[in-house]
């Protein structure tokens, strides 16, 4: 279930690069992190079974992208699956978990080429515990004394998140995540029957950093859009050239009007 899940939100993720439109942003890339998990109950139990503990960090691999405005909402899917180990003698325990969902983000814009996001993501993922006790003598003693244990388990979860993109280049982006996930899983399961005893880890904080590959596209009017945006009145109406009223130039107010003289008045004899 897990890595269908994985795969399934990667390729849900890449299909949303390049959706968004003018004036946002869309990306899509890989990843590398660490998931933090509290495995005190689990390993308590594998230490009085014999087997060894398990470490608490586990190196992750996945990738996500998505796509939305510059400031708002913005929609995308991200995931991830990582194994622990651990061996001791003839005994050995592997940890495979994975988890993946969509991601609900604020984004803003923080300089001219870094982004930071915050929200949550919403999905599921499942875990897989592999324990060997021994190895077989041949085929015949692997049969009647089988030597390895499956345990898996699925679970509904989420993680908040924390992102922030620098860019590198006009396509290029580096990635730096820290979240904590918060899983509800049910118990450890032997071939779909529960098993009494600790619950699934599927807790824990965790931080990772990638590349995308994507860009943020940048809002440019139309030629006659940018015109009337220079317009001191925009509400008024556009007139082309040719159908422009001519206006005739006032005249100038410091001409003095000459004075028009009566023929009929009588006018003043020289002395």
């Amino acid at each position: 279930m897990g890595k269908l899940l994985f795969t399934a939100v990667i390729v849900l993720s890449l299909g949303l690069v390049g959706v968004a439109q003018q004036g946002g942003y869309g990306f899509g890339g890989f990843m590398l992190g660490w998931l933090m998990l509290d495995l005190a109950e689990t390993n308590a139990v594998l230490e009085t079974a014999g087997y060894p503990a398990l470490g608490e960090r586990i190196l992750v691999m996945g990738g996500g992208g998505g796509g939305g405005p510059l400031r708002g909402i913005a929609l995308g899917g991200m995931g991830f699956s990582g194994t622990a180990d651990a061996v001791q003698g003839g005994r050995s325990v592997e940890l495979e978990l994975g988890f993946g969902g969509v991601t609900l983000e604020w984004m803003e814009k923080a300089a001219d080429r870094a982004l930071i996001g915050m929200g949550v993501v919403l999905g599921g993922g499942s875990a897989t515990l592999t324990a060997r006790s021994r190895f077989a003598e041949d085929m015949e003693d692997a049969l009647t004394s089988p030597t390895t244990t499956h345990l898996s388990a699925g679970f509904l979860g989420g993680m908040g998140v924390l992102r922030l993109q620098l860019g590198i280049a006009e396509w290029l982006w580096l990635d730096g995540w820290a979240g904590y996930m918060i899983g509800f899983p049910g118990r450890w399961q032997e071939d779909d029957r529960p098993l009494a005893g600790p619950s699934v880890p599927a807790r824990g904080p965790f931080f990772g950093i990638g590349l995308s590959f994507g860009g943020v596209g940048v809002s440019v009017p139309e030629p006659e859009v940018r015109e009337e945006i220079r317009r001191v009145d925009p509400t008024e109406p556009r007139v082309p050239p040719d159908e422009r009223p001519v206006v005739e130039p006032e005249p100038d107010d410091e001409e003095v009007e000459e004075e028009e003289v009566d023929p009929e008045s009588p006018q003043e004899e020289d002395d």
